[in-house]
């Protein structure tokens, strides 16, 4: 089995990307702070961060170099789901990529009907805030996470992935003498 393109994870934190890219689309300010203590406290249940010594007060661009799960809860539930999953589809998750390989798989990003559904089948609460950091309903390729990338770097733009099946190096000194090197070997 590809687990690149067959393998389906919830995404964790590289997740937060498409919830920080869902705040910036919706003008959320950049001065937008929350204070991290290392949990967070929603309804009877309590999420935690990363760093279990909190990172105190953080703004958005804090947020996202720190990756702070608080400041993440807090953003998911001011944007809600729906943005957050309309974010993801528009990113191609949760979809084929269509890339050259065998048996992909498309991974499994729900619509918001199917999300109001799966939040009153679950009477502990907290679906949105999983989301928000990459955990809970949602599935992903590898693959899919790589095109994610791929379109940040190319502002927003989803391309189809094109598989290599070789590597090679043109400066010979940067490739400690190795003109080329095989994908998988």
């Amino acid at each position: 089995m590809n687990r690149a393109s067959s393998g389906l994870y919830p995404p964790g934190s590289v997740f937060k990307i498409i919830t920080f890219a869902t705040a910036l689309l919706e003008g959320v300010p950049s001065e937008t702070s929350y204070y991290c203590r290392g949990k967070f406290d929603y309804g009877a249940r309590t999420f935690k961060c990363w760093k279990k010594e909190g990172h105190g007060r953080l703004d958005l661009q804090g947020g996202f170099i720190n990756s702070c799960n608080v400041y993440f809860y807090n953003l998911g539930l001011r944007l809600g789901a729906g943005k957050i999953l309309n974010t993801a589809r528009n990113f191609n998750l949760g979809q084929k990529t269509n890339a050259d390989v065998k048996s992909e798989k498309s991974g499994y990003i729900p619509s918001e009907k199917d999300f109001e559904k799966i939040l009153r089948e679950r009477s502990l609460g907290g679906e949105s805030i999983n989301l928000a950091i990459g955990q809970g309903t949602i599935l992903v390729t590898p693959l899919q996470m790589a095109q994610m990338a791929a379109a940040i770097g190319a502002r927003g733009k989803v391309m189809k992935p094109i598989i290599a099946d070789s590597a090679f190096y043109a400066d010979e000194d940067f490739s400690a003498g190795s003109k080329s090197v095989k994908a998988g070997g």
